[in-house]
């Protein structure tokens, strides 16, 4: 039966107490790196298997990975692109909010549906 067990990992370490989702994105961005790197994702179909992490787990991640200025860096670059994402839903939005106004003056002018 395969289990989750504990693992003691040298891994850089959380400074404060809001940034834990940029750590776990960091983490996963930095290991995945590492196991492409490494070639350990093709010698199981792409997972990262129990086999990986016994033999290979300090090569994927290390106490150096990342520093305190990598996760302010990555918070920063997540806001960029949810403000980005907020414009372009922004101008979308007004784009379909016009067409449904072309459309509902078309209808109203004519009479008829235009479909």
């Amino acid at each position: 039966m395969n289990r989750v067990l504990p693992l003691n990992v040298k891994a850089p370490l959380q400074e404060n107490g809001y940034d834990c989702g940029v750590y776990v994105l960091k983490f996963a961005e930095v290991m995945l790196k590492n196991c492409l790197e490494l070639g350990l994702l093709a010698q199981n179909d792409g997972v990262i298997g129990k086999d990986v992490t016994d033999s290979h787990l300090e090569a994927v991640i290390t106490s150096s990975a990342f520093s305190a200025d990598d996760i302010t860096a990555t918070r920063k670059q997540i806001q960029q692109y949810i403000e980005a994402d907020a414009s372009r839903y922004e101008v979308l939005k007004k784009e379909k909010g016009k067409a449904k106004a072309s459309l509902a003056e078309r209808v109203t002018s004519t009479g008829d549906v235009l479909v």
